[in-house]
């Protein structure tokens, strides 16, 4: 019966189309309608249907004439030319439509060509890009189409919101996986991943329908208005379209033919094989073996308007009425069939009537039996249920409907904000929820018998873990979505924290989501994200290793050269290694497809890199001969299928040194197939060990010839035995014979022991038994003579491979002369002590002098007014200028310092210091001074302190006496022709000789050594201050010699650019100076004799005890109109201000002031330099009348502007 019934309803279907055809076949003597279809790319197999509907004459028996238009520049969007009414028809997605009709377009879907959307990403295999999770932070090539289609909704449901990637332009006939442009793009499935296979690319596909996304593809559309004007041309152009596409995927091979000949303007990468994989894609899309072609879900249309409207909040839902197309009845029409159908009716109601008492009995038996179908399949479906894998929950949401509804109403937009604001809705809400189904699994998990115990449960057991991810399902009702992926952790029955992956999804009802059982799956990620962190913490484990290794590590990537291995093979290659020697030009060809992929921070500091990217980019320039052909033997490894090496590899740093390095280089491998990604590479400095052998192996072929002429002692010895080698060094230093000899008398060490304090011996051996090593080791031992010497040793212990002793092997130096210079140092800090000592002195005896020196001078003066002389006084003077010498003397040897140079006359000081170094010698001098001798640049006491140390060392050279030749002669030397080391110029050669002792020629380098000396008595220092003075004067000093004959000292001196002044017999007073002087000094007797020379030198004198009161006075002078022209100061003032601050103080105050420094230092580095403190002269303590006169007068014949070159 049910076949009958069903037969008569196709029955009747068919009658009603024949009549409307035939309706149709009535008219069609008229001309055909024009009618222009325009399609959305160029000709390709997407759209046969239409091709066939034309060529088989199907649009001609509906009586149209349709124009087929492809998309060109003028024509870039098949939704615009229809509205625009330059098209009657078009082809375009769903998506696009449904978005076109939510923003108010006047379209209408006339039937779905492709149940399934064509729109699908793609990318590399390569880049491991198989999830829209994958594309998080990637480039994704995406044209307007894909925007508005389930490519961004499927995006935006896995959480890769658009602003997580970045967009880059999809242009088509532009691959941009191709050119590199993207790591993804969208395409259609049926050519896009064809033809990128087919360029040699291998993808992955990434699929909306797999993430639960089912939109319909390609749809013929049209206009309401169309509609509602012409619902014939409209039914006649949909059924000619479904008859064609039924053609054309009935004769595929037909239809490619057809495209081939007759569509010139076809896609621009189509081909035969092309069209042949589009035609089975396409067909999978029409999915005509279980959709009727043209079919239309207006509910599945609604659900994707919805879709939509979650990710684009713009559009109307309600605008999606009267959206897909429903053929019209037109009145006459339906009359017509009324008629009709009574005359059949009149016919067959007897027949029916008889068939009703047996459709009756048989509709019985197929309810009872559908009935019975339906629960076994749900049975079936219940125990698929309670069985599955995975833990089911089923929720009624309804409860929560109103309040959202409440808040709609009361105009809230933003839920989430609200939510954030009311945090207790959260919880509220939550438990408004209610459990109304779950499998065995969740059961078992919630630790519930049955749904109302884990209901209960669920809302008693209540915590922040329960509620977490419950907004993102209120957000999820609140948008209209029917699907939501969460990630949640929870704890179960037993205390376990679980992860856990919910896929939450509501069942389409009418085209709506239907809350109130909302389903939702849990995928256990607890064991997935325990192996994650797992994997993490290896991986951060091996990476601190990597990184933190004391061995250098690098990582290659030999992927690129399994390309290069290949295409050898394919040339005929069948022995690399002789490959590599006829073509030496592929080798760094092979090299370069090994890349540096990483290296650890041992490798940088071994390699003299800065850094990671430093190394890699660098890494050329560490490759050596060496290098390459040992990189090249590893592959020849790979080509032969060995996997690993050892060995040794020579490179040079970044900064130019060889290294040799030990390697170990190794190719993991998986399943029996190498990892090519990465291969690591453990490299060991081995230059130094390298060295180290080689140096080993010299040193055993010379150790003895060392041993033998060292000149330091070496010895090895035992405990027991005493010496039992020694080196002839060892043996010369102690006196022996022989090493023999040596080694017999340290045999009998009770007798002769070999340290001088033989508890020594006891503190060596109980050093070396402590610590194995034994360092600086200092004692005094015995001679073969009796004489004693002190040696350092450093010995350390030798043993054999199970650290038994052998032997003791000891290093000996002979620091007698050390020790000796040790002493000499501490001698020579007591001279130092007396040296301070003897400076402060001669700078009070220097003042005491001043003041009998002015005070004898003044006097004179009345004495020689009155017409009397006196040969005492004059004594006396002579007395004081001595003492003066004396402590300028004192003065030289206490500081040293720069000399005060000035024009001396050397004929004076050489007659005047030699006669006071031979006072009470044997010895006599001789002087051979030339006429006209120049004048010498240089400080008068340091040049007597310098000629009298000479003459006293020709003193001691001749014990018995003798003459001492004393000679001055002018020279001048050339840079052409001297070989002197003197700048060239005009010198005075003094030459002082005797014919003593003299001095031999091993010790002719060290005389002026400081504390060197071969004389029993003696600090050593005398000659070394000769040469410290002469080298400060710029000059020179070298010395001749024969032991027994004599020795001559020469030295050159600088010769003065102007006279030495001539001594001021007479002091002129007559003659005023008309100055006002301010004079400052810290004794009371120099100021008293200051006061008493000014009157004499009729100069207007005010006196000042420290430099405080000068520049106080100063001021207050130049404040008034009565400045002084000259201030004389004294350097140092004990506990008050010196000339040398004063005089900084006194420039603040007056830049041109005209100043002269005194002190008894004469030797003090501002008197040696006055002329950079400010100072225009200077005036050395003891002076007389005539010396501060000639200071006075020089000061004020100097001008401002030529101060600084006086």
């Amino acid at each position: 019966m049910r076949s009958f019934v069903s037969c008569f309803r196709r029955r009747l279907v068919a009658a009603a189309l024949a009549g409307i055809g035939s309706m149709f076949t009535a008219k069609a003597a008229s001309p055909p309608v024009d009618v222009v279809l325009q399609l959305p790319y160029t000709h390709q197999f997407q759209f046969a249907g239409l091709y066939a509907a034309q060529a088989e004459g199907y649009f001609l028996a509906e009586g149209i004439k349709v124009e087929l238009r492809i998309t060109n520049e003028e024509r870039r969007s098949a939704i615009s030319e229809v509205l625009g009414g330059r098209a009657g028809f078009g082809i375009a997605q769903g998506p696009q439509l449904v978005t076109g009709r939510l923003d108010g377009k006047d379209l209408v879907v006339v039937a779905a060509i492709m149940q399934h959307s064509p729109q699908v990403l793609v990318a590399r295999a390569a880049d491991n890009i198989r999830t829209p999770h994958d594309l998080l932070g990637k480039r994704v090539a995406l044209d307007q189409t894909s925007l508005v289609s389930e490519v961004r909704l499927m995006l935006e449901r896995e959480g890769v919101n658009l602003n997580k990637i970045t967009i880059v332009p999809n242009r088509w006939g532009v691959d941009e996986i191709q050119t590199g442009a993207a790591d993804a793009m969208s395409t259609f499935v049926n050519d896009g991943p064809f033809e990128l296979e087919k360029a040699g690319i291998k993808i992955n596909v990434i699929r909306p329908i797999d993430y639960g996304i089912d939109f319909y593809g390609d749809c013929l559309f049209t206009t309401g208005a169309m509609v509602r004007k012409n619902p014939a041309l409209v039914e006649a152009v949909r059924r000619a379209t479904i008859k064609g596409w039924h053609y054309a995927l009935l004769h595929p091979d037909e239809m490619i033919d057809l495209i081939m000949s007759e569509y010139g303007e076809r896609h621009h990468s189509m081909s035969r094989d092309g069209l042949h994989n589009e035609a089975r894609e396409v067909a999978r899309l029409i999915n005509a073996d279980l959709v009727s072609i043209g079919h239309v879900n207006e509910g599945r249309f609604r659900a994707m308007a919805n879709a939509i409207l979650v990710t684009d909040k713009n559009g109307n839902a309600s605008r999606m009425n009267g959206f897909v197309y429903a053929s019209p009845e037109d009145e006459s029409n339906r009359y017509q069939w009324v008629l009709r159908w009574l005359r059949w009716g009149l016919v067959t109601v007897v027949f029916l009537g008889l068939l009703g008492v047996l459709a009756n009995w048989r509709l019985r038996r197929l309810v009872d039996l559908r009935t019975k179908e339906l629960q076994d399949s749900e049975h079936q479906q219940r125990e698929i249920f309670d069985g599955a894998p995975a833990p089911i929950v089923r929720n009624d949401y309804s409860a929560i409907l109103l309040h959202l509804g409440r808040l709609r109403a009361d105009g809230m937009s933003d839920l989430k904000a609200h939510l954030d604001r009311k945090p207790g809705l959260v919880r509220e809400w939550y438990e408004m929820v209610r459990v109304i189904d779950a499998n065995r699994l969740a059961l078992e998990i919630a630790g519930a018998a049955t749904v109302d115990e884990m209901d209960r449960k669920r809302r008693k057991n209540l915590t922040l873990d329960s509620i977490d991810g419950f907004p993102n399902e209120l957000l999820a009702i609140w948008d209209g979505s029917d699907h939501l992926r969460i990630e949640k952790s929870t704890v179960d029955v037993d205390g376990r924290r679980r992860d856990s992956l919910i896929n939450w999804s509501a069942p389409l009802v009418g085209g709506r989501p239907d809350y109130s059982r909302a389903q939702l799956v849990y995928t256990d990620l607890t064991e997935i994200r325990e192996a994650g962190r797992a994997l993490r913490e290896s991986e951060a484990r091996f990476r601190r290793l990597f990184e933190n290794s004391p061995l250098a590590i690098v990582e290659f990537d030999n992927t690129q050269l399994v390309p290069w291995l290949d295409q050898r093979r394919a040339e005929g290659v069948k022995d690399l290694a002789a490959y590599f020697n006829e073509h030496p030009e592929a080798r760094m060809d092979a090299i370069q497809r090994l890349p540096l992929l990483d290296a650890n921070e041992a490798t940088l500091k071994l390699l003299g890199a800065s850094s990671k990217q430093e190394l890699i980019a660098r890494l050329k320039e560490m490759f050596t001969e060496n290098t390459i052909a040992t990189r090249c033997d590893i592959i020849v490894r790979i080509w032969n299928g060995e996997f690993a090496m050892e060995g040794e590899i020579e490179v040079k740093r970044l900064d130019g040194q060889l290294r040799t390095l030990a390697f170990n280089w190794r190719m993991e491998s998986e399943n029996g197939k190498p990892l090519l990604r990465r291969t690591q590479t453990l490299l060991v400095d081995v230059t130094e060990k390298r060295a180290a052998e080689r140096a080993l192996r010299e040193s055993e072929s010379r150790y003895r010839e060392l041993f033998e002429s060292a000149v330091g002692g070496i010895y090895r010895s035992t405990p027991e035995r005493g010496f039992i080698a020694v080196n002839p060094a060892l043996v010369r230093m102690l006196g022996f014979d022989s090493a023999q000899e040596l080694m017999e008398c340290e045999l009998n060490r009770e007798a002769r022991p070999f340290y001088v304090q033989p508890v020594r011996r006891e503190e060596f051996l109980s050093q070396i038994t402590n610590g194995d090593f034994v360092t600086n080791f200092e004692s005094e031992v015995l001679c073969k003579n009796g004489s004693t010497i002190w040696i350092s040793e450093n010995v350390r212990v030798v043993r054999d491979g199970q650290g038994n002793a052998l032997y003791f092997e000891g290093f000996v130096s002979d620091i007698t002369k050390h020790r000796r210079l040790d002493e000499e140092m501490q001698r020579a800090s007591k001279l130092e002590a007396v040296g301070i000592l003897a400076g402060g002195i001669a700078h009070d005896f220097n003042n005491i002098l001043t003041a009998v020196l002015g005070n004898i001078g003044l006097t004179e003066m009345v004495l020689k007014k009155e017409g009397q002389s006196s040969d005492l006084l004059h004594e006396a003077k002579r007395a004081a200028l001595r003492a003066r010498d004396l402590t300028q003397q004192l003065l030289t040897f206490a500081k040293g310092g720069e000399p005060v140079r000035a024009s001396v006359n050397l004929a004076e000081v050489l007659r005047e210091t030699a006669g006071f170094a031979l006072h009470g010698a044997k010895a006599r001098a001789e002087f051979h001074v030339a006429d006209e001798l120049w004048p010498v640049n240089a400080d008068k006491g340091q040049l007597g302190q310098v000629v009298q140390n000479l003459v006293i060392n020709s003193v001691q050279a001749m014990p018995a006496g003798g003459t001492i030749g004393v000679s001055a002669d002018n020279r001048i030397v050339d840079a052409a022709s001297d070989t002197l080391p003197l700048a060239p110029g005009r010198y005075v050669h003094l030459a002082v000789s005797d014919s003593g002792t003299g001095i031999a020629t091993e010790n002719i380098s060290r005389i002026f050594d400081p504390y060197f000396t071969t004389k029993k008595q003696g600090s050593g220092l005398g000659l070394a201050t000769v040469y410290s003075i002469v080298k400060k004067h710029q000059g020179l000093v070298e010395v001749e010699s024969q032991l027994g004959k004599g020795t001559t000292f020469h030295l050159w001196l600088p010769a003065a650019d102007r006279a030495a002044p001539e001594k001021i017999a007479e002091v002129i007073v007559g003659i005023p100076l008309q100055a006002r002087v301010l004079f400052m000094d810290d004794e009371q007797p120099i100021r008293d004799m200051a006061r008493a020379f000014m009157r004499r030198l009729n100069v207007e004198c005010e006196l000042a005890i420290d430099g405080a009161e000068a520049v106080k006075k100063y001021h207050e002078a130049m404040n008034a109109n009565r400045p002084f022209d000259i201030v004389v100061m004294d350097l140092t003032v004990p506990g008050g201000i010196g000339g040398r601050e004063a005089m900084e103080l006194l420039q603040k105050i007056d830049p041109s002031v005209r100043a002269i420094v005194s002190s008894g230092y004469s030797q003090d580095p501002v008197m040696a330099n006055y002329r950079a403190h400010g100072f225009r002269s200077v005036l050395p303590k003891p002076y007389d009348l005539g010396q501060l006169r000639h200071a006075l007068e020089e000061t004020m014949s100097v001008r401002e502007e030529s101060a600084s070159g006086i």
